[in-house]
């Protein structure tokens, strides 16, 4: 990532170098995947999920206010992001980001240059580790929090507000294997035990999912440019800090 001085917090990704850094079991030596994700990670996925956007003609706002039930305790998400799809009426997304990547534990390489055929199988792989389709929900309270109601902001309480999770890996079921931004039916039915502490309203009857590595690999520009004001700041810092 180059840091663009002409437009602050712009930062210029190197798309292939990503696919590889996040993708490939030897892409990052042991730590370095975790610690680039405490860097960017965040930024770099909200940022290509709103380069899909507006790719797709809309308009997507990353907001920088936090994403909380507004109580002591309970779960928190990590962005809130305004979309608009051509004329129709603006949504709030309750977005929770996970970076899962190949040198996770459990995680899997996919060849930057993997076939169609290689790739979806990866993707629906993948999903079944997130979705239980029998009961037609999330398996794992990390990702399912973001079912989770959150205190919606002030000036946007005539927006729907929809749950996104926006995964690093490729991934999406069968139905949804050729689609980077997709939607299924969703039911509070957990295969675990839900903390006491998460209300359970059962008031989104649909998720949204959004995978990043899959949106990364249908695009042909080498590099693209990215708003990323966190990650810009923290680079700053470390070339201050080390040179």
């Amino acid at each position: 990532m180059m840091l663009d001085a002409a437009t602050a917090g712009m930062l210029k990704v190197d798309r292939i170098e990503l696919l590889k850094f996040f993708d490939v079991k030897d892409g990052a030596s042991k730590g370095d995947a975790t610690g680039i994700v405490a860097v960017a990670g965040e930024d770099l996925n909200a940022a290509c999920f709103r380069h899909y956007v507006e790719c797709k003609s809309g308009r997507a706002t990353v907001l920088e206010d936090p994403v909380t039930t507004g109580r002591q305790r309970g779960p928190r998400l990590d962005r809130w992001i305004e979309v608009q799809w051509g004329n129709e009426q603006e949504s709030l997304y309750q977005t929770e980001i996970k970076n899962y990547s190949a040198s996770a534990i459990g995680g899997e390489t996919l060849a930057v240059k993997a076939c169609e055929q290689d790739v979806n199988d990866y993707k629906q792989r993948r999903w079944e580790r997130q979705w239980d389709s029998e009961r037609g929900t999330l398996k794992h309270p990390h990702t399912a929090k973001v079912l989770v109601p959150m205190n919606k902001l002030d000036g946007y309480a005539q927006l729907q507000v929809k749950p996104l999770v926006i995964f690093w890996e490729a991934l999406g079921p069968k139905e949804h294997v050729k689609k980077h931004l997709f939607s299924v039916p969703v039911t509070y039915d957990f295969p675990f035990d839900w903390p006491s502490s998460w209300t359970k309203s059962g008031e989104f009857d649909h998720l949204w999912v959004f995978s990043v590595s899959s949106y990364l690999r249908s695009l042909k520009e080498p590099t693209i440019q990215l708003p990323m004001p966190h990650a810009a700041r923290r680079i700053q810092t470390l070339n201050r800090l080390f040179s």
